[in-house]
């Protein structure tokens, strides 16, 4: 187990009596994932899609699976069939991971504007780890401990891959916390190492009433409630674009009340 002395602290303390509005920020350093909550993290997304969640008050993550990122290895065992017995079977669960993809690298590299973007308009943010944890827990879920995760994805090379779809052990991805699956859901081929790439993931729990009433889920898309306001840290503008397109970008986000520092995201080589 991940963070196992922070889970001992939450029992006790659950037993004592505690409530989940004062057990939050633990469950939130329980389920960061080789990441320190407290770390700052940025995304480089296209803004069309950003003011589009600014506005709706929402934001949206996308299954994590091989057609969803064009990458055969997503989820890598997704699709798998185990057999006991006479019986076989997949891991549903894993069908019904959700995930928004950060990275913790501070850098403002070009390479990243290129490959995430491809010349479309964009910007990167930057966030704080904890604050974003603490907006998508909502502790009027009862099992909201159970739906978000904020992990350090795992690179592997092809052979360690190649034996982890190969295995026929299922119970090496079960457990209570749900920390397991989120972890497989974010192993990845070592060739994206220098993504560097931090996930935050929600785990779909669509028999629950609390998620019916609240989160909207289409094709590959989730959307959750979520708040804006106050989150964003700074925005970088792709340096590709005109000035008069910085200034028209710049007035919306104000117009939807970001307050943080906007500038050009003049980027390394």
């Amino acid at each position: 187990m991940i963070n196992e002395a922070i889970n001992d602290e939450l029992n006790k303390l659950n037993f004592q009596g505690r409530g989940d509005k004062e057990l939050k920020s633990l469950y939130i350093k329980r389920n960061s994932l080789n990441i320190d909550p407290e770390s700052f993290i940025y995304r480089i997304c296209r803004v069309d899609f950003l003011f589009e969640d600014i506005k709706n008050s929402e934001i949206t993550l996308i299954r994590v699976g091989p057609d969803s990122f064009a990458d055969p290895l997503e989820n890598p065992l997704l699709n798998k069939r185990f057999t006991e017995g006479n019986e076989s079977f997949t891991l549903g669960f894993l069908e019904n991971y959700y995930a928004s993809c950060w990275t913790n690298d501070p850098i403002n590299k070009k390479w990243r504007w290129t490959e995430f973007l491809k010349g479309r308009a964009g910007v990167r943010i930057k966030v704080s780890l904890q604050k974003l944890m603490n907006r998508l827990m909502d502790t009027r879920d009862n099992y909201f401990m159970l739906h978000y995760f904020a992990v350090k994805v795992i690179y592997e090379d092809d052979q360690i891959l190649d034996a982890l779809i190969a295995s026929n052990d299922y119970t090496t991805f079960l457990d209570s916390l749900g920390q397991r699956g989120a972890l497989l859901a974010s192993t990845l081929s070592d060739s994206l190492e220098h993504e560097r790439e931090i996930r935050i993931i929600y785990s779909h729990m669509p028999e629950n009433q609390f998620v019916v009433n609240r989160i909207k889920v289409k094709n590959s898309l989730c959307k959750l409630p979520f708040n804006w306001s106050d989150l964003i840290e700074e925005i970088l503008i792709a340096d590709y674009l005109p000035i008069e397109t910085h200034a028209i970008l710049e007035s919306k986000f104000r117009s939807l009340g970001i307050c943080c520092t906007i500038e050009s995201g003049k980027s390394e080589n």
